[in-house]
């Protein structure tokens, strides 16, 4: 039996998290669950520790990079699956990501969700990333912003260096990519919480859209060593 531990960077997710956790210890293969509570300002990691699980907790927000090292460093398995906090019973759909990986299908699966459950948005932050990412590996890319992921740590260990805050996602796929990996998007039947039109959901477009360009800057000027 492959094993698996799962991080889960969270930020006010008092009211998803536990039924993520519920739906994610039903998976064989997942051995170890790391909530990494990245500063909420509410009851997360009361709601996790109440489910049994290990709890990372950040003196402050960090940024989701950032939170995600955190639990890779308190991880004791070579393959780790990144999950969002607020997939609640749709979590259980990280199956599908670890087949492939177990399989040697895949270097790295990337959850893709199908619109007619996940719901949209304006999806302008998703649309630019796939853009910047075709521009760089030549590769079209669906998903370039999923957070639902599983791969070897050997290469969450690399790529670490590379990224920032919400970037994470774009760096993995891109420095995959330019690497030659295998990158294999999975349809899936997860959602997760949607930040809309509202002030909030600008503002979290806005951050990733920033992060996302950081990422580029860096990867371009490490080109050589992200190739190698």
């Amino acid at each position: 039996m492959v094993e698996v531990s799962v991080i889960i960077p969270a930020y006010n997710e008092e009211d998803k998290i536990e039924k993520t956790l519920d739906s994610l210890k039903l998976i064989p293969e997942i051995k170890e669950i790391i909530v990494v509570d990245d500063g909420s300002l509410d009851r997360t990691a009361e709601a996790a520790r109440k489910k049994g699980i290990v709890v990372i907790q950040m003196g402050k927000n960090t940024g989701k990079s950032r939170a995600v090292f955190q639990g890779l460093l308190q991880a004791k398995y070579d393959l780790i699956a990144l999950v969002d906090a607020d997939l609640e019973e749709s979590a259980a759909e990280i199956k599908k990501l670890i087949l492939p990986v177990i399989r040697d299908q895949a270097d790295m699966t990337v959850a893709h969700f199908n619109e007619r459950v996940s719901g949209g948005g304006f999806g302008i932050v998703k649309k630019i990333a796939a853009y910047l990412l075709a521009k760089i590996t030549g590769h079209a890319v669906e998903s370039p912003l999923s957070g639902q992921r599983v791969l070897r740590r050997s290469l969450l260990e690399h790529v670490g260096r590379f990224t920032r805050g919400f970037g994470l996602e774009f760096g993995l796929t891109a420095i995959s990519l330019q690497r030659g990996l295998r990158v294999v998007e999975v349809e899936t039947d997860m959602f997760h919480r949607l930040h809309g039109r509202s002030l909030k959901g600008f503002i979290h477009r806005g951050r990733q859209l920033i992060d996302i360009i950081r990422v580029l800057l860096i990867i371009m000027v490490n080109k050589k060593e992200v190739v190698k």
